[in-house]
């Protein structure tokens, strides 16, 4: 019977991952992770602030004046 921790459902590893596979997986998703929590904050201050230098990356939109 195989270990039922380890099924991709649950979104651990395959059980075929190496040690150093497993921690660049790890790496990724704590990079992910820390993207995200800045991405937040800068739109917290958008919304706070309502200056447009304030948007996050990606959401700025060109204006022509």
């Amino acid at each position: 019977m195989s270990d039922p921790t380890i099924t991709p459902e649950v979104g651990l590893a395959d059980a075929d991952m190496t040690l150093s596979e497993l921690a660049e997986r790890a790496e990724r998703l704590i990079a992910a992770a820390a993207q995200k929590r800045d991405y937040r904050r800068q739109l917290s201050l958008f919304l706070r602030t309502g200056d447009p230098e304030d948007l996050p990356e990606g959401l700025a939109t060109e204006r022509e004046s």
